[in-house]
């Protein structure tokens, strides 16, 4: 059965602003996702990019902002450069839970099915997708607990 829905989740040893953060201003997803670069504008319909000096660039559009507890983006993954549209994107969930002092950060990544590539394509795409956001998580817990300071300075 083809791979449609791919999730992740982590604890992190922080507050949810802190992981928050971490997770949407560019100078620190370039350090746990998008090591070529970040460009984000958080807020509903702006537009974020991500590079890797191997991959490219890959656009996306931002559906929905609740800080710190929800972001929600489509995100082109088929080739670098396209802008998203039905058939070339995924739909990119993360949300924070806060739980006691620690937060627990979920995401899901969704629409593989409906990519118009070939099925062997959207496997690899899931595939790569699950190690991409285990292996990011893993930096962004780095970041948010160690990295980051409790306060932001004034």
């Amino acid at each position: 059965m083809l791979t449609d829905r791919i999730t992740c989740d982590i604890q992190i040893e922080a507050p949810p602003e802190r992981v928050w953060m971490v997770m949407t201003e560019p100078r620190f997803v370039s350090r746990w996702y998008a090591f070529g670069g970040a460009e984000m504008d958080v807020c509903p319909f702006g537009t974020l990019v991500f590079r890797w000096k191997e991959h490219g660039a890959f656009n996306g559009l931002i559906a929905t902002v609740e800080p710190p507890w929800a972001l929600t983006f489509v995100y082109a993954c088929l080739n670098p450069g396209e802008r998203p549209r039905f058939g070339n994107s995924t739909l990119v969930e993360l949300t924070l839970e806060p739980e006691g002092h620690r937060t627990r950060l979920r995401v899901a990544e969704s629409g593989f099915a409906q990519l118009l590539a070939a099925d062997a394509m959207k496997e690899l795409l899931a595939a790569s997708g699950r190690r991409a956001w285990t292996n990011g998580l893993g930096r962004l817990r780095a970041i948010a607990e160690h990295a980051v300071p409790a306060r932001r300075e004034a």
